[in-house]
């Protein structure tokens, strides 16, 4: 039974690309029992490692332990990191035989409305209405409608959910969203002011918060900055790398939108919008190969768009594909506009409303291979005379190709879950800004953060001290030890990105650290010459702070260093500090001089075995970090 179960979820309609941390990979299961289990899902999940909480449920599925509680439990975190993940998982409860609880309609519901089958989706919000008339289902209801684009309707059943819960946090959040997408300032901002201090998840505090910022004031700079804060803390959040894009392609910068839109698509490429709307940047960057191929897969899976079908036939139209956009005519009222600049894009971009009929067809079985938009991988070398017209293009492109280079988890998730794992009893970290990954201390944990300019943005929940100070002036004017009773367990440089400064932010970080003491180093994989240059040249910026792995290397042989292909620029580990020993300090003017004069072409050719580069993968990390605690 397991078998055919296993076959169920393989989802066999999805496109063959990697998910977005999908290599994450967790602790082993403690056992097998459902419990633990469930346990281990909800602490990661709580941790914000969905994807881990995902792997850890795959895993006990290929082991045969199938429960029911498990499954259902599987079909919630399918909503949240790939809808497709959800309806196979319900799917599989159904095959197998096991109870259908009115949750479960309701989650399943939710993710047949995001791959655009309305018809199921509609079907199960009726089994649940049957068992019981709720605020859980006036959300699902109004989720249903939101997804169908009939926003009055969801409107009201946000509304009625209210009624029969007045405190709902779902509802008052779906409220929020529905005057956001309908434009109603007044009700959005009535509604965030009721809101806004009941949230307690970050990320989408930030992202309704820039959501509304752009509906009232228009101001694109100060929604961009919330929508990235959003996106930072959960990588994984689809509408927020959605919106990113919008706000990005109404502020006449296609090419930074595409950056996001490319990043919903990774998230979510089992749901028509996704295809969509980077398929209609690919149109205005000009780039018609990757639109048709992206319009295409799109108008599969929501067959009675109107609105992907007019993108698409003006895409055949542009390339002399007359035959195909005359035969798309044939199904749809409409008529193609030429798109001769950047449009706003509440005004271009519509959400399709499609046939109430219409089934979603399979997605094509062989991947879409998308080509860089302007300038090739190898010409970033040479790009310091275009750079002041062009910056926003290189920015993509460095993204791009540190993506390519660094597939997997984001650094931050690193920080996230050693919090989460050892918990540590104290935590320092140098170059704060707006203390986001500060904010990842648990209570329970004493924190100190050193930054000349920080910018805190987010609340605390660990006992959280902050020194605006440069690290150098802290180091000689305070003892780290009577501050925090204790030497150092845990300890995050990300300030001044140049090799100088973080050599020393680490000879006075182990002189206050032990043998077990985690020293993480930010910026220390470059992806290219000038990126990677002491005097900032480009938006895309980690200096060359991965100095300190050779110069460790080769003057610390003691220490341990690793370096993790983590995105965006790379994470390093140093362990086995010795507070007692003086080399680097000793010969600091010598080994500063010698280190500082290393160029990025002395690494080219062998850049992993210099910098003991490995891949991005956690459980090898908690493999090395245990070993040097034993």
């Amino acid at each position: 039974m397991e078998d055919v179960f296993s076959e169920l979820y393989k989802a066999p309609r999805e496109l063959s690309i990697p998910l977005p941390n999908a290599t994450i990979t967790v602790a082993e299961p403690l056992d097998n029992s459902v419990p633990s289990l469930l346990q281990q899902a909800d602490e990661l999940e709580t941790s914000a490692n969905v994807f881990g909480a995902w792997a850890l449920l795959n895993r006990a599925f290929d082991n045969g332990c199938v429960d029911d509680a498990l499954l259902s439990k599987a079909i919630r975190l399918g909503n949240k990191i790939h809808k497709y993940r959800a309806v196979t998982a319900y799917a599989g409860k159904l095959f197998l035989g096991h109870r259908i609880h009115n949750a479960d309609l309701i989650e399943a519901s939710r993710a047949y409305a995001m791959i655009g089958d309305f018809v199921q989706s509609d079907r199960l919000l009726q089994q649940a209405f049957d068992k019981a008339d709720n605020a859980e289902w006036h959300i699902g209801y109004a989720f249903h409608h939101e997804k169908r684009g009939a926003l009055n309707w969801a409107l009201m059943a946000y509304r009625l959910a209210l009624r029969h819960s007045p405190e709902s946090l779902s509802a008052k959040i779906g409220l929020m969203k529905i005057a956001l997408e309908m434009k109603d300032v007044s009700l959005a901002n009535d509604t965030w002011n009721t809101l806004s201090h009941l949230i307690t998840d970050s990320s989408l505090s930030a992202y309704l918060k820039g959501r509304l910022v752009f509906l009232k004031d228009n101001d694109t700079r100060k929604a961009d900055a919330l929508l990235m804060e959003s996106v930072k803390l959960q990588p994984w959040n689809l509408d927020a790398w959605l919106w990113l894009g919008h706000i990005r392609a109404s502020a006449q910068l296609p090419i930074v939108a595409e950056y996001a839109y490319r990043h919903a698509w990774f998230l979510a490429f089992d749901c028509a919008d996704t295809h969509f709307y980077l398929g209609w940047i690919y149109r205005i960057l000009e780039n018609n190969t990757n639109a048709i191929a992206l319009l295409e897969s799109a108008i599969k899976i929501s067959p009675g768009s109107s609105a992907i079908a007019n993108s698409l036939i003006e895409v055949y139209s542009a390339v002399g594909r007359n035959a195909d956009a005359e035969a798309l005519k044939a199904n749809f009222d409409v008529q193609a506009t030429v798109v001769k600049k950047m449009p706003s894009v509440m005004d271009s971009i519509t959400k399709a409303v499609p046939a109430q009929s219409a089934k979603p067809l399979p997605l094509p079985e062989t991947p879409i291979v998308l080509t860089t938009p302007t300038m090739v991988v190898n010409e970033f070398q040479n790009i310091e005379t275009c750079l002041a017209e062009n910056s926003q293009e290189v920015f993509a492109q460095h993204l791009d190709l540190a993506e390519r280079l660094m597939p997997g988890p984001v650094y931050l998730q690193y920080l996230q879950t050693v919090h989460q794992w050892l918990h540590p009893k104290n935590y320092l970290e140098i170059g704060v800004e707006t203390g986001s990954s500060l904010a990842y201390a648990k209570p329970g944990t004493k924190c100190i953060g050193i930054d000349p300019e920080p910018k805190i943005s987010v609340e605390f929940t660990a006992d959280t001290h902050i020194y605006p100070l440069p690290s150098d002036d802290f180091f000689k004017q305070h003892n780290l030890q009577e501050i925090l009773g204790e030497p150092l367990e845990f300890v995050f440089i990300d300030g001044l990105h140049v090799f100088d400064q973080v050599l020393r932010d680490f000879i006075n970080v182990e002189r206050n650290s032990t043998k077990r003491t985690l020293v993480f180093f930010h910026d220390t994989y470059p992806i290219c010459e000038l990126t990677q240059r002491p005097n900032r040249n480009s938006i895309y910026w980690s200096g060359d702070p991965w100095k300190i792995v050779p110069c460790l290397k080769e003057c610390r042989p003691d220490l341990e260093v690793i370096t993790i292909k983590t995105h965006p620029s790379g994470l390093s580990l140093v362990l086995g500090c010795d507070p007692k020993n003086t080399v680097l300090s000793d010969n600091y003017t010598t080994i500063e001089r010698k280190f500082s004069q290393m160029r990025y072409e002395d690494i080219e050719a062998d850049k992993d075995k210099i910098l003991n580069a490995i891949p991005n993968d956690w459980a090898y990390v908690r493999k090395r970090i245990l070993a040097n605690r034993s």
